[in-house]
């Protein structure tokens, strides 16, 4: 049997679409709309009254409503290798061809840029650019191997050229408005992670679709009202049914941690696990960077050291040290590991986190080859056969 979903959640996900519908409404009304990357400090942009939308988000949504295919062959139509991110070429394909889901994104007066994680989006960002003659603000942050004061300063001192770069677009932030801005975001930070602290709970409270899907608050809207407000809805529930002493399935037997994006078009694989008693307790995707408290007495010094520990910019010593010190927590039986042919920079740790699960922690993995919106290169056999291969392993590891 499937995990029982949270109606919150569900509420989250109709409340991601009404933001694409809103931004349209809002730009007509003369609002500003920028585009943005995950992990840039839209917090900023929320002070200055400007609506941020993700196109990364809108391709992930483009995977769920099964019309990523036809925007990523678009894009290859047009000249764009299949070697690309997906979630590149399926915007691209939108861009191109105007097409997707919820009418497309609003048309964006900025474009916000934080270079913290892969390569393909600075010439990304570049082409939108040019294409859209919308101007473009990058944020440059360093790779992390040890933290140093000098990253710090480097990153601040880019928060504070955006501030200014948006002072010359027309729109001014107040230190006021950034300090309650940042009031929020930490908000919803502190609600965040008490939902994710929760699922340590036994029976684990929370599936993974409702992670992957509530996630999105944290990840778009920190720094907005809507998140906290629907973030406290989500919290009750869980923390409902943990007085209940509720669990997601109904019967748990194995915990399990899951790796990278997901395959947004199909997380059949998700239900498979479930159907055989294992219950995604914490994901990589969902627990790690998106929800570090902040100081609004200091929003700067808040915004720089939130988004400079983005995860894929830090080295395979301090991901892999907090992904056992999660393993541990949450006292995982097994992990699903997703090597995404889309995003190499969170798939280059794969075997290397395989082989620190199973040396240090004697938990067993499942790893499988895909990409989170190209449904060509999924194979619900290949993965079958490796869930099967983990439960198992998991159930051999129980009978120890």
């Amino acid at each position: 049997m499937r995990a029982s979903r949270l109606a919150s959640a569900r509420e989250i996900s109709y409340a991601i679409g009404a933001r694409v519908l809103a931004a349209k409404l809002y730009r007509e009304q003369g609002g500003k709309v920028a585009w943005v990357t995950a992990l840039s400090p839209v917090e900023v942009l929320y002070a200055a009254g400007i609506m941020p939308l993700y196109p990364e988000q809108y391709s992930a949504a483009c995977g769920a409503f099964k019309t990523s295919l036809k925007l990523v062959e678009k894009a290859e139509e047009a000249g764009y290798s299949q070697d690309l991110c997906s979630y590149f070429r399926c915007h691209i394909g939108h861009v191109l061809s105007g097409e997707g889901p919820l009418g497309g994104l609003a048309k964006p007066d900025i474009l916000l840029l934080s270079g913290n994680l892969c390569l393909t989006r600075v010439k990304w960002w570049e082409i939108l650019s040019e294409k859209l003659k919308a101007p473009l603000f990058h944020l440059d942050i360093p790779f992390v191997a040890e933290e140093d004061s000098w990253h710090l300063e480097y990153v601040r001192w880019q928060i504070e050229e955006l501030m200014e770069f948006l002072a010359e677009a027309g729109v001014e932030v107040t230190l006021d408005s950034l300090k309650r801005s940042v009031e929020l975001s930490d908000e919803a930070s502190k609600l965040w992670n008490e939902v994710m602290d929760l699922r340590k709970v036994r029976p684990c409270p929370m599936g993974a679709r409702d992670a992957f899907t509530s996630m999105f608050l944290i990840v778009t809207c920190p720094g907005h009202p809507v998140a906290v407000v629907l973030l406290k809805r989500l919290l009750k529930e869980v923390r409902e049914r943990v007085a209940d002493g509720r669990g997601a399935l109904e019967e748990e037997k194995f915990r399990v941690m899951l790796d990278n994006i997901p395959t947004w078009y199909d997380l059949w694989f998700v239900d498979y696990l479930e159907e055989r008693g294992a219950i995604s307790v914490a994901e990589t995707y969902t627990y790690s960077v998106w929800s570090p408290r902040l100081d609004f007495s200091k929003p700067l010094e808040s915004l720089a050291r939130k988004y400079l520990y983005a995860g894929l910019n830090e080295s395979f010593e301090r991901r892999i040290k907090a992904a056992l010190e999660v393993a541990k927590e949450f006292e995982v039986d097994g992990a699903v590991i997703h090597v995404n042919r889309s995003c190499k920079p969170y798939s280059s740790w794969a075997y290397e986190l395989k082989n620190a699960l199973r040396d240090e922690l004697e938990i067993p993995s499942a790893v499988f080859e895909a990409d989170m919106t190209d449904p060509r290169v999924f194979s619900r056999e290949q993965v079958r056969t490796r869930l099967d291969a983990l439960i198992e392993a998991m159930s051999e590891r129980a009978r120890r």
